[in-house]
């Protein structure tokens, strides 16, 4: 069985890690960068699929093709001015759009994103999926 890993809230965790281990590891860097506002959860659904769920208080508008600024900072751990247009930050994904107070980018364009994230760290992924709701954020992974 291959050592998968995975970014979750600015963490490495790898798949052969225990589920306690990973929630725990996690919600400590959550705790830290959202002040409490996101609990995660981790679920192995088998040796080539997991499922990251993001359970968040944070409120914003929600379209479900495009993924808010916190939420894309909160999966992969990259500071949030990384997904404002400049002056205001500078950007590493694109296009981004400012709706009310927060950014968006097409979920798709997110999903590219953090998959490049992973083949930095060596990590082929075959597919992610992206759900979004009011008060979640869960991501698929398959390897």
């Amino acid at each position: 069985m291959k050592n998968h890993v995975f970014i979750a809230g600015g963490a490495v965790c790898n798949i052969n890690q225990s589920k306690e281990e990973i929630e725990e590891t996690v919600n400590i860097e959550l705790e830290e960068t959202t002040s409490g506002l996101v609990k995660f959860e981790y679920q192995k659904i088998a040796d080539n699929e997991i499922v990251l769920i993001y359970h968040r208080t944070l409120s914003y508008n929600l379209d479900l093709k495009e993924i808010a600024d916190c939420d894309m900072a909160m999966a992969s751990g990259v500071n949030i001015t990384n997904f404002y247009l400049k002056p205001l930050g500078n950007p590493v994904i694109y296009p981004l759009n400012l709706r009310g107070s927060r950014f968006y980018s097409p979920v798709l364009a997110f999903i590219r994103f953090y998959k490049n994230l992973m083949i930095m760290m060596e990590e082929r992924v075959e597919d992610i999926t992206i759900g979004l709701s009011e008060d979640k954020l869960i991501m698929k992974i398959t390897y």
